[in-house]
């Protein structure tokens, strides 16, 4: 980008040793013409770096935010699938519930009917109902 200390002397050398100011000024030109080539040149490989650096960098995180949605497709789906178990376990338990509800209401009214009398019979009515 800049003149090294070999340009700089070889321009002195010119000037002094009679090379002339127009070969000075021809090769100041040149000179200057490289150094703006190769500012472009680095310009352009800055360029080409920082949008590899950025796509590199979005691929990094498109990737992670892949694995964060399969991580959390997954666990949705087990949730469910554990949800559904126990919604199938509560309408089970629910219906023995109920079952065991009327059982237990016809026990108390066998136990409110029993005197002295029927004793025997509403003994064996509770019984079967309690499936002894």
């Amino acid at each position: 980008m800049g003149y090294g200390w070999f340009e700089i002397v070889s321009t002195l050398l010119n000037l002094l040793l009679g090379g002339g100011l127009i070969v000075t000024f021809v090769t100041l030109k040149a000179q200057r013409q490289q150094a703006q080539a190769t500012a472009k040149q680095y310009e352009a490989n800055a360029e080409s770096t920082e949008i590899d650096n950025l796509e590199k960098a979005a691929r990094i995180w498109r990737e992670s935010l892949e694995a964060r949605e399969k991580y959390y497709t997954d666990l949705l789906n087990e949730t469910n699938g554990e949800l559904k178990l126990m919604r199938d376990r509560i309408t089970d338990m629910e219906s023995t519930i109920k079952q065991l509800t009327s059982t237990n209401r016809q026990i108390l009214k066998i136990l409110k009917d029993i005197n002295h009398e029927n004793l025997e019979q509403k003994k064996e009515e509770a019984k079967s109902l309690a499936g002894n």
